[in-house]
Order: structure tokens, then C-alpha cells, then sequence
């Protein structure tokens, strides 16, 4: 089978044709809000009174969003029948969504345009035509084996506390919450609401487990597969999935070593030193994407709470379940800026070049992503005034990255007005600045005109 050429020019099928970039942004729509009202029912709700359109809609989105910012404590506002909804969105919206499209695109024989084929196509990291059903079979038997795996792992510690039927419940809800990166956790089960994992600050086996399913699900897609092509050797995978694997683990050592030095004589003055790096190592894989944390942010450093935006600001692997700009993003942005200046202004990796066209969509998504981040702050400051600049900021950041992350509880503070403004933020953060850019793009015709050029003084 040949692999598509990006080169190729727009060619319009005929017939009926359908936008899958259209398809993606209205089906996460449809998707939110049929759980909204789901979730709006009073059997939702632990107290069995209907919960109202806004803070519904917030958690519905959120959920979707793979996000983790919740109004409510989820154990202690939510029924069983609400936390099962809350975690089939979760989901859907980790690894479903992209994957159900593709087949029902598939199956039902649509129509589609190139642009929007290679799109789908990269979403779910396939890269030739016929590997539609092998890519989708991985994608859905590796997702279930890792969630069973981490589930079993967690009722290791789960049973004996809460005894054998809640225990896998809750093993399943938080291995299904930590592999798509969400956040969601039904921890005020143990009296105190929105405390996430800070009970199991010292236990190893939970923040291991949860550590490695949030590494996982957020690697992406597109290096599970390329891993499996390789048959499990690294030297022989693409250069994306070994940026993605390289990137990943010196953000986690990086990040580790980063909050370990700002809190020693801070938060872990008291600590031993197996404690101080269990708690510096969780937060530095958790804050790129889950949204979970065993310290309370409040007791963080303003260093460490900087940290946390730069990681949550960055996010995980390109088609995975993980939010922000992305790791590979970064090091392209970083790689562009040294390849500028020098004399022939080129990416050169391990004898390949990377295209001008992936240099500037990579500065595209930067560039957007920092005037939301400004924008999105000032509206939060000019609803909420009583917020400070960092609070304001830790909440938006947290929202496009999809982490889940606040402070000083200021998502249940948010106005309602706010509320909309993170609803928005989740939603863009979760189907992708280009997805929405592409979707109203016209497609290049070709053509002979030659536009003239003139420079601009910049910098």
C-alpha cells in the first residue's frame, strides 16, 4: 500500500462529501450535550435534586475533555449512576471518540475529501489506507489491556480498604480516569472532598500505578503502533514517536529534580528523602496532563506552582488522550529557534530534515495557544476580580491543557460567566487548535500567480 503524499493537491471527491473536521468539532458537541442532561437528571445526583444546566454542562465538558476541573467533589455529588456516566464520557472522550468516527467514516462508506482523510487518518496514527482495522483493533485492545492491568494493580490496595465490590469499582474508575488522563477520582469516599490521591501520598504502589497509566495513555497512539511496527525496538522507530519517548522522560527527570529542589527546605523540610521524591516525582507526571495530586497546591511554592503551569502549558503526546501544546511541539519550537540561527536555518535530526511547513505549524500552535492563555485570563480577572493574576492563570492554563489542576478552589469560586469561559477553553484544548483553524480553512488551488513579496521589520 503507498502512504498519502502530503504534496498532492485538493482534489474534491464526487458525490456527497462530508467534513470530518466537522464531524469531530459538532460531534463533541453532541457528545456533551446529551450528557449534560443526562446528568442534569435528578437520578444523577446523589441527593436525587436535578442539577443545574451550567454546572452540569461544566462537568459534562469537563469528562469529555478528558480535563478533571469539577464543581462538585465527584464522589459526594454524584450517584452511581451519575459517576458511571461521568466515567463512559471519560471514556469516549479519551480514546473513543476519534476511534468510533473512523469506523462509522469506515463502514458506512462516506465520503471524504483528501484533507480530511489524512486528518482522520493522523488523529488515530494511521498511516496507510488499509490499516484502518488492525490501528483501531490496537488502539481498542491495548487501551482495555492497560486499564485492566492498572485496575488489578489498584485492587491490590483498593479491597482491602473498601472491600472486594467497591474496590474494583474504584479501581476501575481511577485505572480508566489515569490512562485517558482525566483527572476525575472518587476519593471524598474517605470524608474530605476534592483531595484527590494526598491520602496515598507514601503509597508506592498507587503512585506508581497511577504514574504509569497517565505515561501511557499520554505517549500517544501513534508511538503505541509505531512501537508494535517496530517490534518493540526503539532504534528502529520514527523519529516522532522517539522525540515523544525522549521528550516525555527528560520533562518527568527535569520536572522531578525541579520540585525537589524548590520544596526541600519548603514543603519537604520534614520529609525523608524517599517521601520528598515520591510526591515531586507524582506531581511531575500528573501536572502535564491527569490533573490528579497527592500535595495540596496550596502548599506549593510559587516556584513550584510556576513549574506546574510551564508542564501543564506543554501537555502530552500528539494523538493521545493528553492536552497542551504538546511535547513533540515544544521541541520543535526549541530545535526551530537554534536552527534559525545558524547559517542554513534547518532542522537536521539523525540525517532527516523537518520541514519549514511542521517548523510553522508548530509556531501556529504556540503562538494560539498564548493569546487564549491572555485573553482567557483577562475575561477571568474582568468576571472574578477578586481572583489573583495567578489564579486566574493557573485555572485557564489548566483548562486548554486539559489537566484538571486548581488552587485555592477557585473552579468552585468560578462565576458562572467564568464557568462558560473554561467550558470553551476545555472544549478547544481537548479537539485541538488546528482541528478548529483546519475546519474553516479553504482548501489551496492551484495556480500560476506569483504574489510579490515585501519585508516587515520585526523584533
Amino acid at each position: 500500500m503507498k502512504e498519502f503524499d502530503s504534496k498532492l493537491p485538493y482534489m474534491k471527491p464526487k458525490g456527497r462529501t462530508v467534513s470530518t473536521l466537522s464531524m469531530v468539532l459538532l460531534g463533541y458537541i453532541v457528545f456533551i450535550l446529551v450528557g449534560t442532561f443526562v446528568l442534569m437528571a435528578p437520578f444523577s445526583s446523589r441527593n436525587y435534586e436535578s442539577t443545574r444546566f451550567i454546572d452540569a454542562l461544566f462537568t459534562a465538558t469537563s469528562a469529555t475533555c478528558v480535563t478533571g476541573l469539577v464543581v462538585f467533589d465527584t464522589y459526594m455529588h454524584w450517584s452511581l449512576a451519575g459517576q458511571l456516566v461521568i466515567l463512559f464520557m471519560i471514556q469516549m472522550g479519551g480514546i473513543g471518540f476519534m476511534s468510533v468516527i473512523a469506523f462509522l467514516t469506515r463502514s458506512l462508506r462516506v465520503k471524504m475529501s483528501f484533507k480530511d482523510r489524512k486528518f482522520l487518518m493522523e488523529s488515530v496514527g494511521i498511516k496507510k489506507k488499509g490499516e484502518f482495522g488492525s490501528v483501531l483493533k490496537n488502539i481498542i485492545l491495548g487501551s482495555l489491556i492497560t486499564e485492566t492491568v492498572g485496575a488489578a494493580l489498584l485492587c491490590i490496595r483498593f479491597i482491602p480498604q473498601f472491600g472486594a465490590v467497591d474496590g474494583i469499582y474504584y479501581s476501575i474508575f481511577h485505572s480508566i480516569s489515569a490512562f485517558c488522563n482525566a483527572g476525575f477520582d472518587l476519593m471524598g469516599v474517605l470524608g474530605t472532598p476534592f483531595a484527590s490521591f494526598v491520602s496515598y501520598a507514601n503509597d508506592w504502589l498507587i503512585n506508581l500505578v497511577i504514574c504509569g497509566l497517565i505515561f501511557m495513555g499520554g505517549l500517544g497512539f501513534i508511538v503505541w503502533d509505531d512501537f508494535i511496527d517496530a517490534k518493540f525496538k526503539f532504534k528502529d522507530m520514527s523519529l516522532h514517536s522517539k522525540l515523544m519517548i525522549i521528550g516525555s522522560l527528560c520533562l518527568i527527570v527535569i520536572s522531578t529534580a525541579v520540585f525537589f529542589i524548590f520544596e526541600a527546605k519548603h514543603l519537604y523540610q520534614d520529609m525523608s528523602f524517599g517521601e520528598a521524591f515520591l510526591r515531586s516525582f507524582f506531581e511531575a507526571v500528573t501536572s502535564r496532563t491527569a490533573g490528579f495530586n497527592t500535595t495540596d497546591m496550596n502548599d506549593w511554592s510559587e516556584g513550584s506552582i510556576f513549574m506546574t503551569i510551564i508542564l501543564m502549558f506543554i501537555g502530552g503526546g500528539s494523538g493521545s488522550t493528553a492536552g497542551g501544546i504538546k511535547v513533540t511541539t515544544a521541541i520543535i519550537i526549541v530545535l526551530g529557534i537554534i536552527a534559525l540561527n545558524t547559517k542554513d536555518g534547518e532542522i537536521i535530526l539523525r540525517g532527516k530534515k523537518i520541514g519549514k511547513d511542521v517548523l510553522h505549524q508548530a509556531f501556529v500552535v504556540l503562538a494560539t495557544y498564548m493569546i487564549l492563555v491572555v485573553i482567557f485570563t483577562a475575561v477571568l480577572l474582568g468576571f472574578d476580580p477578586e481572583f489573583s493574576t495567578k489564579e486566574a492563570l493557573f485555572e485557564v492554563v489548566s483548562a486548554i491543557g486539559t489537566v484538571g489542576i486548581a488552587i485555592d478552589d477557585t473552579t468552585v469560586l468560578l462565576s458562572d460567566a467564568s464557568r462558560i469561559a473554561i467550558i470553551i477553553l476545555m472544549y478547544i484544548g481537548r479537539v485541538g487548535i488546528l482541528t478548529i483553524v483546519l475546519s474553516f480553512a479553504k482548501p489551496k488551488r492551484l495556480n500560476n500567480v506569483i504574489i510579490p513579496e515585501e519585508n516587515v521589520m520585526v523584533g
